[in-house]
């Protein structure tokens, strides 16, 4: 049975499996994941956040998937929103993509130089401090040379929707974690990939499991084919 239920806390083997890699990563780019949470009716946030609809495993297993990355790659919107924080000496590196930096430079982290902003190569001078990561034209990051330029690496993308689908557009995402939370939430959130369509065929179901709140855990690798 491909979904197991675990009635209490989730035990670190759950977890262990749940994360694990299942393959060798690309040879001439970083493996990208995506970890993205949302309602059962299809919200990708609730209050304007999608913390808000997380819940004790849901943040154990966003833990456990932060642990085994090299990389975090989030939007500004998102990295905004959620408030991120420095992920400590210990952590992943923490990359925020942004066309448009200025609103970037408002986050502690950035100021800070404790996260790297991923930026076209024409955006100007962003100040003392300031981590960067040049990659694009145009006034658009380029995305598949960012991957090619953490190569080896595994790279955890946490959102939002908008970078999410621009990814998925682009062929770049090789494994999709999902947590489906219990609840009704009508209203106009997005979902937690929106973009242009993008169908890739069908994506391989890995494993999941449930916990004693009814939040489901799925796992997705990409269709059989040839990667980005």
């Amino acid at each position: 049975m491909i979904i197991d239920h675990h009635p209490g806390d989730l035990p670190g083997s759950a977890l262990d499996a749940h994360v694990a890699p299942v393959g060798p990563p690309p040879h001439d780019r970083g493996l990208l994941r995506l970890n993205m949470i949302t309602s059962a009716d299809g919200a990708s946030a609730l209050a304007g956040r999608s913390g808000g609809l997380g819940g004790p495993a849901d943040r154990a297993v966003f833990t456990a998937l932060r642990a085994a990355a090299d990389v975090v790659l989030v939007g500004l919107n998102t990295a905004l929103a959620e408030r991120y924080r420095d992920p400590g000496p210990d952590g992943p590196e923490l990359c925020i993509v942004t066309s448009r930096p200025a609103r970037a430079l408002a986050l502690s982290v950035v100021a800070s130089g404790a996260a790297t902003l991923v930026v076209p190569e024409d955006v100007g001078p962003l100040g003392p401090g300031v981590r960067a990561h040049r990659v694009g034209t145009g006034g658009r990051v380029d995305l598949a040379g960012f991957l090619v330029d953490r190569v080896g690496k595994v790279v955890l993308c946490e959102g939002g929707p908008t970078l999410a689908g621009n990814l998925l557009a682009l062929g770049l995402l090789d494994e999709y974690f999902l947590t489906v939370a219990p609840r009704l939430l009508a209203g106009t959130s997005p979902r937690v990939v929106s973009g242009p369509y993008a169908d890739q065929g069908l994506w391989t179901l890995l494993g999941g499991f449930s916990d004693a709140e009814g939040y489901l855990f799925l796992r997705y690798a990409r269709p059989p084919g040839p990667t980005a």
